[in-house]
């Protein structure tokens, strides 16, 4: 939690959240959700994101402890890897091992709107890729956001639609779009100057 004083904790049963207090972790409440290897507070703190059965992502009102059947989202068809708010807690990102990207707006699909294009807001596709992780640009409008995989690029989306692929020097001078191995880890400093990535080989 962005106070320091929460803390969650996914299991293959449950999500537990403890109070930290000086000497030890406190049973404050659990929820019954499975499978669950993802889970993201919000930037206030106030909500929560968190997988779901493997491929579904459900947002908590972290106060009331409650998930509205409105912010139940399920357009992963297999694993999701990974959750990424934005930066104003307005929505989030969300990747997965099927090879999409879903930019959800919270705000969308609650109150008196309707949810417009299903569920997500926008999407972006590419086949035969398992994205392992995103980051969403802090200093850009919400929807642009750089992700990883196992096709050794880095991406750059903004609205459903791939704006670059991080290209370097090559072989013999040539530029290739491909890094020498697959990214399976990113963040972003706050300032948004500087990606810092981790390496799964």
């Amino acid at each position: 939690h962005p106070s320091g004083l929460h803390l969650l904790v996914g299991l293959t049963d449950k999500v537990i959240c403890y109070n930290v207090r000086a000497e030890k972790l406190h049973k404050f409440k659990e929820w019954n959700i499975r499978l669950c290897h993802d889970i993201k507070f919000s930037n206030g703190g106030h909500l929560f994101a968190a997988v779901a059965d493997g491929k579904q992502v459900h947002v908590f009102d972290f106060y009331k402890g409650e998930s509205p059947a409105a912010l139940r989202y399920d357009e992963h068809l297999i694993k999701v890897s990974n959750i990424n708010w934005f930066n104003n807690d307005m929505g989030f990102t969300t990747c997965g091992h099927d090879g999409n990207i879903y930019f959800y707006d919270l705000f969308v699909h609650t109150g008196e709107k309707n949810k417009r294009n299903g569920d997500m807001d926008y999407q972006a596709s590419e086949k035969g890729t398992k994205y392992s992780q995103i980051v969403n640009l802090p200093n850009s409008p919400n929807y642009e956001c750089i992700a990883v995989g196992n096709d050794k690029k880095l991406v750059q989306i903004k609205r459903g639609k791939t704006v670059t692929t991080g290209p370097k020097e090559g072989g013999a001078g040539q530029k290739t779009d491909k890094l020498d191995a697959s990214l399976s880890a990113i963040t972003m400093m706050k300032s948004g100057r500087a990606i810092i990535a981790g390496v799964g080989e």
